[in-house]
């Protein structure tokens, strides 16, 4: 790949940007300075400065030193990479520091390449007519499409309850569940974990709706589609074979292996983010949502933000909200929503299933001109058994 922002001149164009510095001066905390070098051996640091961020040539000072390779670099600094698509795609070699100070500083980064702020958590979130909003709040159908779709765009979540019927999901479990016993560990559009007792099994599959009609066609339910209205995303469509498509979840109660139960993350979390958000998933849930089968979180504003990651810092006072849902009910989300499933705690009960949903995902035209189809980041965090490698484990090899 070649590159085609020049090294010297982004720094400079930097240097020359006062108030991105100012604004993301005040994010930068404790952080000791931070330098990427290329290939040729060009470098620069970053670190705050007071009011402002300072970029100086070279290493002199750096407490954490990134080097990349030119291409690599260039596709960090554009979010065609964020850090973990860094980790995983590229070959990073931390010549000071660790991958936790790049972790800290990527926020603070974001805020000086793109000028998007930094998560505030003490933000305050106002209904419609200006009252405090009920971050908890489910909605229906019948509800005002206002209501919802003000609530959708504020807080970058939506959960309506009763949308598809007893029948409707059924099926569309079933279909699920013929899915899975196509799936094979070496299929790349299917993840895989092990129950406690060691077995493989399937926990994610990429690109459902391709070869089940029934699937495809949820892209088109009039149901579904005003949700996609409601988020005021426009010109979106449906998404099947770009950035894994759409995804169906399934969770195992006591799974050993792999990112089955991924921690808080945005679905632009290995990058991508300037050709595929906003994305919107429209989340079909065929089974309850609970402790013991595995439920959603959402971070209510994230979505027009960087969040600092939540694996290197605190989010105790983090307003994030846990959604209770029943079969039939459908969730919303934008792709750069902060959102997670923490590991479900089991002791099901009767016929009781863990969660499953499928994920009918909606993207912008930018998507499908940059991307070729089945083009995605995460096949690379594949073992051979189809189990994801985590971050850990990443790291040891």
């Amino acid at each position: 790949m070649s590159t085609t922002i020049d090294f010297d001149h982004f720094h400079q164009s930097l240097l020359d940007n006062v108030e991105g510095r100012r604004m993301a001066a005040p994010h930068v905390g404790e952080l000791g300075p931070l330098a990427f070098v290329i290939d040729d051996g060009r470098a620069y640091t970053f670190s705050g400065a007071g009011d402002t961020v300072d970029i100086t040539p070279g290493t002199v000072g750096a407490e954490t030193i990134v080097a990349l390779g030119a291409a690599d670099w260039e596709s960090f600094v554009t979010e065609r990479l964020t850090r973990y698509g860094v980790l995983y795609n590229a070959n990073p070699r931390f010549d000071a520091g660790d991958f936790t100070d790049l972790c800290r500083w990527e926020p603070v980064l974001r805020a000086l390449f793109h000028g998007r702020p930094v998560y505030d958590p003490k933000r305050q979130f106002l209904d419609r007519h200006g009252a405090p909003l009920d971050l908890a709040r489910s909605f229906t159908l019948d509800d005002d499409p206002a209501d919802l779709a003000h609530f959708l765009q504020t807080t970058g979540y939506l959960h309506v309850r009763g949308v598809f019927d007893p029948a409707e999901v059924h099926e569309l479990g079933a279909e699920v569940d013929r899915l899975v016993t196509l799936a094979r560990p070496d299929d790349l559009r299917s993840w895989w974990t092990k129950t406690p007792a060691g077995d493989p099994v399937v926990c994610q599959l990429k690109y459902g709706a391709l070869g089940s009609a029934l699937i495809t066609d949820l892209h088109d339910d009039p149901r579904v589609r005003a949700f996609v209205t409601a988020s005021g995303e426009v010109a979106l469509e449906p998404n099947l074979d770009r950035n894994e498509g759409t995804k169906i979840i399934i969770k195992h109660p006591g799974a050993t292996e792999g990112l089955t139960d991924l921690p808080l993350h945005t679905d632009c979390g290995m990058g991508f983010h300037p050709v595929a958000c906003q994305m919107v998933l429209v989340g079909v849930q065929l089974e309850r949502g609970s402790v013991r089968g595995g439920q959603m979180h959402m971070t209510a504003g994230s979505h027009v933000v960087t969040t600092p990651d939540p694996a290197v810092v605190a989010v105790d006072d983090w307003p994030i909200v846990v959604l209770d849902t029943e079969p039939g009910d459908c969730t919303v989300h934008y792709s750069h929503t902060l959102h997670g499933a923490p590991p479900p705690t089991g002791g099901l009960t009767g016929d009781e299933r863990a969660r499953r949903t499928v994920y009918a995902c909606f993207g912008p035209t930018s998507l499908f001109e940059a991307l070729e189809p089945l083009e995605d980041l995460v096949a690379v965090m594949q073992r051979s058994d189809g189990v994801t490698a985590t971050v850990d484990e990443k790291l040891r090899y």
